[in-house]
């Protein structure tokens, strides 16, 4: 039921969303990419992917760093990253690997997304939890895996409490 309200005041605050993007970024002078965070445009990596998902600069080079590590040891392996911000998007445009935009958190975006990409596993930089992308995932058998993460024990009861909205 939780994840569900969640969706719907998802949704019905995507006018304000958009709205708050495409002004921020104007002021910034960059483009919003609200194709992207719709989900219209989908990375052009496919299938055995192992998808890392970092927020902001910060994450994104524990992301660009893990990735590095992670080929050293199968350089065979598809990576993607993808990222919410612009400073880590432009770190990551100059990286090796393949980059996109983190979509909003809607459930029709991840089906499409998990389709497509048919990722080995998500890792997670940090605590940049999503409850549709995480159900999504739990739902395609996509294993979810927190890196660079911590979970106070305050977290983890907040978490617990709004167990309906983070239960996949």
């Amino acid at each position: 039921m939780g994840r569900h309200l969640y969706s719907v005041i998802l949704i019905l605050c995507l006018p304000l969303l958009i709205g708050h993007v495409v002004r921020k970024y104007r002021r910034e002078k960059s483009d919003p990419m609200v194709r992207h965070r719709l989900g219209l445009e989908l990375p052009m990596v496919r299938s055995d992917t192992l998808w890392i998902h970092a927020c902001s600069l910060g994450e994104c080079k524990v992301g660009l760093a893990l990735a590095r590590m992670l080929m050293t040891q199968d350089p065979s392996l598809k990576i993607l990253i993808t990222a919410t911000t612009p400073s880590g998007l432009n770190v990551l445009s100059d990286s090796e690997f393949e980059s996109h935009v983190f979509p909003w958190d809607f459930p029709w975006i991840w089906s499409q997304w998990l389709r497509r990409l048919t990722p080995k596993a998500l890792i997670v930089i940090e605590t940049e939890l999503w409850p549709n992308l995480v159900a999504a995932c739990h739902e395609s058998g996509v294993p979810v895996i927190l890196a660079n993460g911590r979970l106070s024990d305050r977290s983890v009861r907040g978490y617990l409490r709004f167990g309906g909205l983070t239960r996949p």
